[in-house]
Parts: C-alpha cells; structure tokens; sequence
C-alpha cells in the first residue's frame, strides 16, 4: 500500500537570529494593543499584520514584523519625504 505525504516546504531565507514572536510580545514591540493587532488581521489588507496561527495562539516571526513596519512607514507619504 503507498501512502502520500504533504510535499515538504523548501527552508525559508530566515536570518539565523530569527525568533518567533507570540502576540503580546508582537503587541509590546509594534506598541499597539492585542485587540488592535487582531482586528487588523481580521479585516485583512496590507494593513493587516504578519501574524498566523500555530495552533491556539497567533504567532509572527520578528523578521516579517519588522518588514511589515517598513511597509506601513513606505506607504506614509510624510515619511517617504522625509527619507529623501
């Protein structure tokens, strides 16, 4: 009898430094509220932060968090003039 298996996921280009942040830390470092971090996900968009579920809990790594930041400080036309 032959048996499938899921394909296996090709490792990601992650820095080594990497972790895995749960939602109150994500919270405490992008200085918003759990609530606040929740609706966005929930109402989804680019505004949407970079947290997915692993199991219970909603979890990011630091490194999609900090690109998701980049992102919202790019799309703030203050900012972009500023940086130039």
């Amino acid at each position: 009898m032959k048996t499938t298996h899921a394909p296996r996921r090709t490792p990601s280009a992650r820095p080594a430094n990497d972790r895995l942040m749960l939602l109150p830390e994500v919270a405490d470092y992008v200085r918003r509220t759990e609530a606040t971090l929740r609706y966005l996900r929930h109402v989804g968009g680019p505004a949407a932060p970079p947290l997915w579920r692993q199991g219970r809990r909603l979890v990011a790594w630091k490194s999609e968090v900090d690109s998701w930041l980049d992102a919202q400080r790019d799309e703030d036309p203050q900012a972009a003039r500023r940086l130039a």
